[in-house]
């Protein structure tokens, strides 16, 4: 068997391993993200084939877009738990599609959430605070959003690359002066992030434009009292969910640049699979019925809590709605 300064970069800096128990607990991490994922793939499937032709959007797809490629994020850990120490090949693989997937996934969460923030403007109650303004900042957002994380993930699978080693694939550095590339994908990330609360502002941006409108104690988006009025409520349970959004990607992105530069053999693609989990879960929550969605079974939820979801959600305008008559 070669060792390790053979098969890796002469300039890449080796750490110890992360051992037998931290191993084991990145294989028991992994087993539970993979059958989370597995389930909000089932219960959306169950939720979309329950749907008629007419409820059916983009908004739907995009949310099992998510849920899909999380569970495929997931599930691609096993290539590396089984042939990470056969080839660089089969590492070099594992790394492509670890960041296919992330970019898939974060992107149909965050188009999602910045759809729905837009079909507020639909709403008579909201119509006059839209512009031109607003919508080319709206455009420029996603805009930002799509090139911020795609130029990260891109410098990043440039520039680093995954080793096999008899502990399994490492990471390491592809040249000699680190900081051409550690502060150029730090930049990217920084930006990807900056597009992400710039997000969540417009998300609020109807709260704080709201004060002439009744019921003036539910602007705020994080209170906790019920509020009657069915837009305000839309709107503060989305900047609940694009705030938790926001803050996994935050979290997520120091996690793993922490791996990434202290311990390159460490289980770092975790967060990248949590963060995805995280913004399903998220972007379901997002809808006035989520219990359907995570519970799509009749009998698990009470006909008066099915009553109510249901007309909170006949309020949210689905920008993609299918336009559907009634066969004669």
């Amino acid at each position: 068997m070669t060792t390790i300064p053979t098969i890796l970069n002469t300039t890449s800096v080796i750490l110890p391993s992360v051992g037998l128990q931290g191993e084991l607990l990145g294989n028991t991490i992994t087993a539970f993200l993979t059958l989370i994922s597995g389930y909000l793939l089932l219960a959306l499937a169950i939720f979309e084939y329950k749907q008629t032709r007419c409820a059916r959007s983009w908004t739907n797809r995009l949310c099992l877009l998510s849920a899909m490629v999380s569970l495929l994020s997931c599930l691609s850990e096993q290539l590396e738990l089984r042939f990470g120490k056969v080839s660089d090949g089969w590492c070099e693989a594992y790394t492509h599609l670890i960041s296919a997937f992330y970019c898939i996934g974060s992107l149909s969460a965050y188009t999602l959430l910045w759809m729905r923030q837009r079909s507020f403007y639909s709403d008579p109650l909201l119509r006059n605070y839209s512009s031109k303004t607003l919508r080319f900042i709206s455009a420029s957002i996603i805009v930002g959003i799509f090139a911020a994380l795609i130029s990260t993930v891109f410098a990043f699978t440039m520039n680093y690359s995954l080793h096999s080693t008899n502990s399994g694939c490492i990471l390491s550095l592809e040249t000699t002066d680190s900081s051409t590339v550690v502060i150029p994908v730090i930049v990217m990330a920084t930006s990807y992030v900056a597009f992400q609360i710039s997000l969540l502002m417009l998300v609020v941006y109807p709260l704080a434009k709201s004060a002439g409108l009744e019921n003036r104690s539910c602007f705020c988006p994080f209170r906790l009292l019920h509020c009657s009025n069915e837009v305000v409520y839309m709107i503060r349970r989305m900047a609940l969910c694009t705030a938790v959004c926001v803050t996994s990607a935050l979290l997520s992105s120091t996690i793993a640049a922490l791996s990434v530069l202290l311990a390159p053999d460490s289980y770092w693609s975790l967060v990248v699979h949590a963060d995805l989990v995280i913004n399903t879960i998220a972007i379901i929550c997002s809808f006035a019925n989520w219990r359907e969605r995570l519970l799509p079974f009749k009998c698990c939820i009470s006909e008066p809590v099915q009553n109510q979801e249901r007309a909170e959600s006949s309020g949210e305008i689905i920008l993609d709605s299918v336009n559907c008559v009634d066969p004669i």
